[in-house]
């Protein structure tokens, strides 16, 4: 689509107490809350390819239920998946680096311990940003994200939300919100392959299967793996592999059914540091310490019930949970920790179509319910300095929290 550019014929000139100053302040009043609100459209083929984003286009973060662009009315990004790998990001905080009004903060490139903001709030891990994959929170006991548990090649769309969002989804989303949407079977089986190779030794591969399931479901079943030495001579290896199964279908005419499962692991070594000087010189190698690793096993589930009634009103029940177990050695070898958390959560919905004053409304009531257990030790490294201390247990710490929401 070509954008049709006004050209404005010259400078005009007049006295702000004449009738033409208020004409033309008039005017602009009106331009301005004309486009206060824009939306833009584009051909696919344009040379700078960017998800087109249609008035017909349904979220469902924005009201947790599927409400079409033009009537929602906070600030919504729609982020397709094609054009983010597109983009040549390797994974999906490189992707979300690209997009307008988030802040990033890595202290690695792969993913594991990203940190992201929206609308001025502190960067603090990812506290004020409520992060989830088809409606299910993401957010650790810690306020942290595993980004890299989330594989880039089985990614639909990202929808974004910018702005106090605390009503829907509570605390952690003062800032906004991030809802990760995974792709579903289509009309017809099919298969995709690829692989790639890199510098430092750096490799992918992914197979993704996904079809129809019966006559109205689907299925979306993949494995991914990225893996590679690293720039550094030594204690720079990184091996990460993803599996992920996606079902759902109708159980019968008014009830639909959703299944949702991924697991990840990978293995993360963490060099040293390296001095500017040295690193200048063409020095690679490690410069003290050399045992730095992270050893990471992750698994998310979900189930969801839709059932919609005779007299229009639909019931949502969502059921899900998390197990994370990692361990970790400390980067200048004085403490090594083991961290397990188990989370356990549900949340009832009930949407409701209606008219006040013959005006589309909708209304939602919902409750939600969460459990989490995190458990941390953390010991003196087997290669602290002091023989006497390595492996002796200084810290064991056992938390839970409960939370409760009612929207």
């Amino acid at each position: 689509m070509k954008k049709k550019t006004m050209k404005h014929p010259g400078p005009i000139l007049c006295s702000p107490c004449s009738p033409c100053f208020f004409a033309a302040l008039a005017v602009l009043l009106t331009l301005s809350a004309g486009i206060s609100t824009p939306v833009y459209a584009q051909d696919k083929g344009a040379a700078n390819k960017k998800s087109v984003h249609k008035l017909e286009e349904v979220v469902v973060t924005a009201t947790k239920s599927e409400t079409e662009v033009q009537d929602v009315t906070a600030s919504v990004s729609v982020l397709s998946g094609d054009d983010l790998r597109e983009t040549g990001a390797r994974v999906l905080t490189d992707a979300l680096h690209q997009t307008a009004g988030l802040q990033m903060n890595e202290w690695e490139g792969g993913g594991e311990f990203s940190m992201v903001s929206m609308r001025g709030m502190p960067i603090l891990n990812t506290q004020y940003v409520q992060v989830l994959v088809d409606g299910v929170p993401r957010n650790t006991a810690r306020d942290t994200v595993d980004w890299s548990a989330i594989p880039l090649v089985n990614i639909e769309r990202i929808e974004i939300i910018k702005g106090p969002a605390s009503a829907l989804y509570g605390k952690n989303a003062l800032g906004g919100v991030i809802n990760i949407i995974t792709k579903t079977g289509g009309t017809e089986h099919q298969a995709d392959l690829s692989a790639g190779y890199g510098s430092y030794g750096e490799n992918k591969e992914s197979l993704v299967l996904s079809g129809p399931l019966g006559d109205d479901g689907g299925y979306t079943a993949g494995l991914s793996r990225r893996a590679g030495e690293g720039w550094r001579a030594e204690n720079n290896d990184f091996d990460r592999v993803n599996s992920f199964l996606r079902l759902n279908g109708q159980l019968s005419d008014s009830t639909f059914v959703g299944f949702n499962l991924d697991y990840a692991t990978w293995e993360l070594e963490w060099p040293d540091y390296l001095p500017v000087a040295r690193y200048e010189a063409g020095a690679r190698e490690e410069n003290f310490f050399k045992h730095g690793l992270e050893e990471h096993d992750e698994i998310n589930a979900a189930l969801t019930l839709e059932h919609e009634m005779d007299n229009g009103l639909l019931l949502i029940n969502r059921t899900y949970g998390q197990d994370i177990d990692e361990e970790v050695t400390d980067v200048v070898d004085v403490i090594d920790s083991d961290t397990a958390s188990q989370r356990l959560g549900n949340e009832f919905r009930l949407v409701s179509d209606n008219r006040i004053w013959n005006r589309k409304n909708q209304t939602t009531l919902g409750y939600q319910f969460e459990q989490e257990d995190y458990d941390q030790t953390t010991k003196y490294s087997q290669y602290f300095p002091v023989p006497e201390r390595q492996g002796i247990v200084f810290r064991d710490v056992e938390t839970s929290r409960t939370f409760h929401s009612l929207y």
